[in-house]
């Protein structure tokens, strides 16, 4: 029996449609006899499991949600490989993962039998249970803050269990899809990069998806040596080509070419058969297309995805026919007793401007129900209000949405203080996050929304809220130094942040250790800011003063590296006494150095490695310079994908990078060289540089720049073979040659 295939449904933001596509194909390939698994790896958002509520008994559906996922294998994987103390543990665990044990405890059919043929399967693995043992039973939310990828990944070795994982899926399914993670988090990068056979990259024809689909793109190219397969989805394309559209279409393809590595005619041939046009009135609660129409002959949408499911999967769909008894039942089942309420809280997928319209009658009718003494229950109206601060969509309607569902919560809080405080302070937060990265914030509105969140934070003495006050004064004061006119608002607002935070040193003997680890973040973020402030004006001096003293503060604190923010506080202040012409040269190597020791935030710390670099060459000691590189370039981190690639597509950073390995090796540094991981991260950066340029010059061919790279990448690999390398750097090297194939010599033919 050949092996399934596994595609991933990727999208880098939200609200393009991309679940919905998933859960139609899924459909409609085990409509013809395929056994299909579909697995929601949107752990902070699942949501795959709403397509297919009408689809099963309600008795089955409410077991389906207490069976363990994707975030319960994870757990028992991570704690039980690190619990094991024998070989004979370690046996047990990678057996029962091997064989598929694990992973079929989470499997459940999505549909009652009658929906589909006798010999196809639709199963599901989701999310994860409402309750999971980490090991300590905690509810889902918790598990998933409180899990670990890099513990996962580089203690327990997680990979293992991917690995089986993928093994396992492809032997017992033709086709299993992957509902990824949006954006770029850890979960994103296992579906889109080790478990999948392709990936489809779902987006609009909007500026913001097209530039991160096409990073993720050439991500995706650059780690997977060609085994994963890459397909253009576009979603909500307008029937009637605009101008506009035509313009957005022709960025896509030149994006995805330049960056992402599409062949234009891939792109093009995509566009034609994986594009899914935008329908008029897409019901807002989630259900399968088929079943959304009163005939699956004339509707848009189902004609869609069964064109868009023959492109992917090489199928002949036929139109559906289906069963009356078996649309009825579904549409029996959605419409629950719950409905209203699923309904408000997914409202944010519909099509945005007509859910405002919507939601902005439903709070008309709710604030009327109030004054007139007849409030709604306390779930609709905190469903309600969700859905009016989720939409997805920065415009003058879901602003003006906000400002009235803001109006609503006031109302409920005059009533009900202590019930609603908690809803007014996020709902005035979330408005003014969604005012900061629009573009109808004005400041005067921005600090009465900071002004009226103090003021209810101020009801409350304790720590968090404390904290919280004097990190929106920090925002703030920020905010108005960048204005000719708010440097004396500034600080006034860093003197009283820095009130309250020395209110908390008076009872630091009572804090917890958690909240002593954030006073003290909250106190270094104060004294970086301070300090940013005297660099402006010129007093460099009282800066590195200030610098000095939250350095010593943090480094007086017992066991500070517990808390990942408090790292990269300390990181940025050395950075900043580092680049300070008021510090001796020597002092600021010695910074530098400390950086590069204490460097966590891998991407960070790359931005920075070749600007510190220039600190500790022109301190002019050669041991300290040595060490500095061996620090930096031995960081484990380092090959880490999103560093690779900040090095590889970047020009004037690929050529200082080259120019610094140059200068190691004019240096005679053999035995910084040699060290395995500054070898294997050197050769890996260098290896990434000189593909991302030959996939550069097969898009555009010109460019005496890029020639240069190449031929100065190939050279410095040429120069390692002169060195004394060993065993495992001659394997490294000879991989890494390998791996570039044909591509670099194309620039020099």
């Amino acid at each position: 029996m050949p092996e399934g295939r596994i595609i991933t449904f990727y999208s880098f933001k939200g609200g393009v449609g991309r679940t919905m596509a998933l859960a139609n194909v899924a459909y409609l390939a085990a409509q013809n006899r395929k056994r299909v698994l579909v697995m929601d790896w949107d752990l902070e958002a699942p949501g795959l499991a709403y397509y297919f509520r009408g689809f099963v008994d309600p008795n089955k559906a409410e077991m389906l949600r207490q069976t363990p996922g994707v975030l319960n294998v994870l757990w028992d994987w991570s704690q039980n490989a690190l619990a094991a103390e024998t070989p004979d543990q370690l046996d047990a665990l990678t057996s029962r993962y091997e064989s598929g044990d694990a992973f079929s405890e989470c499997v459940r059919p999505i549909m009652d039998s009658d929906f589909l043929p006798s010999d196809s399967l639709l199963d599901y693995i989701g999310a994860g249970s409402p309750i999971i043992n980490t090991p300590e039973p905690v509810a889902y939310e918790q598990a998933l803050s409180d899990f670990s990828w890099h513990t996962f990944f580089n203690t327990a070795s997680g990979g293992l269990a991917i690995e089986a994982w993928r093994r396992w899926a492809k032997l017992n399914y033709d086709l299993v899809l992957v509902d990824s993670r949006t954006g770029l988090a850890d979960a994103a990068g296992v579906c889109t990069m080790q478990l999948p056979d392709e990936v489809a990259l779902c987006f609009i024809l909007n500026r913001q998806n097209i530039e991160g689909i096409a990073n993720v793109s050439a991500a995706i190219r650059a780690n997977g040596a060609g085994r994963i397969a890459l397909r253009a989805m576009p979603m909500r394309i307008a029937r009637q080509d605009t101008a506009e559209e035509i313009d957005a279409k022709a960025r896509a393809i030149a994006e995805l070419s330049r960056v992402g590595g599409f062949l234009t005619a891939d792109i093009q041939r995509d566009m034609q058969e994986l594009s899914v046009l935008a329908a008029e009135n897409v019901p807002f609660y989630e259900t399968l297309a088929p079943f959304a129409a009163y005939s699956t002959s004339l509707d848009l949408l189902s004609f869609n995805y069964r064109k868009l499911t023959q492109a992917l999967l090489g199928l002949s769909i036929p139109e559906q026919i289906l069963d009356l008894n078996l649309h009825e039942r579904v549409r029996r089942r959605l419409q629950g007793r719950h409905a209203t309420l699923d309904y408000l809280a997914r409202l944010k997928v519909g099509e945005p401007e007509r859910a405002s319209k919507e939601l902005d009658v439903l709070l008309r009718t709710a604030m009327a129900d109030e004054s007139a003494g007849q409030p709604l229950g306390d779930d609709y109206s905190e469903a309600l209000i969700e859905a009016c601060f989720e939409l997805g969509v920065e415009s003058e309607t879901s602003i003006a949405l906000q400002l009235q569902a803001l109006a609503y919560l006031r109302n409920l809080f005059v009533s009900q203080p202590d019930r609603w405080r908690e809803d007014l302070i996020r709902g005035l937060e979330s408005h003014l996050d969604h005012l900061r990265v629009s573009k109808f914030s004005s400041g005067e509105e921005e600090r009465a929304l900071v002004d009226e969140i103090d003021s209810l934070l101020a009801y409350s003495n304790s720590i968090g809220s404390i904290l919280k006050r004097a990190r929106y004064k920090q925002t703030e004061a920020q905010r108005l130094m960048h204005r000719p006119e708010g440097s004396a608002g500034s600080e006034l607002l860093m003197a009283q942040a820095k009130e309250l935070i020395d209110s908390l040193y008076v009872v630091e003997h009572a804090l917890t250790i958690q909240e002593v680890g954030e006073l003290r973040v909250a106190d270094a973020n104060l004294s970086l800011q301070a300090g940013w402030v005297k660099e402006m004006i010129g007093s460099l001096d009282q800066a590195v003063d200030i610098y000095l003293s939250a350095l010593n503060k943090i480094d007086s604190l017992d066991h500070a590296d517990a808390w990942p923010e408090l790292r990269r506080c300390r990181v940025d202040l050395l950075f900043r006494l580092a680049m300070s012409s008021s510090v001796s040269m020597d002092l600021r190597a010695d910074f530098a150095l400390s950086a590069a020791e204490s460097g966590s935030d891998t991407l960070t710390f790359a931005a920075r490695f070749l600007t510190l670099e220039s600190v500790v060459q022109q301190a002019g000691d050669e041991v300290a310079w040595a060490a500095y590189i061996k620090l930096g370039l031995g960081n484990s981190e380092l090959t880490n994908q999103g560093v690779v690639n900040f090095y590889a597509v970047n020009t004037k950073r690929a050529l200082a990078f080259l120019e610094l390995v140059q200068r190691i090796l004019d240096k005679h540094l053999v035995d910084v060289l040699l060290d395995k991981m500054v070898f294997k991260n050197l050769t890996e950066v260098i290896t990434a540089i000189l593909k991302f340029q030959a996939r550069a010059h097969r898009v555009s061919p010109d460019g005496a720049t890029r020639r240069t790279m190449q031929n100065q990448g190939m050279q410095l690999l040429e120069q390692f073979y002169s060195l004394p390398l060993g065993v495992e750097n001659s394997e490294i090297l000879h991989q890494a040659i390998a791996s570039l194939g044909e591509g670099p010599q194309e620039l020099t033919e």
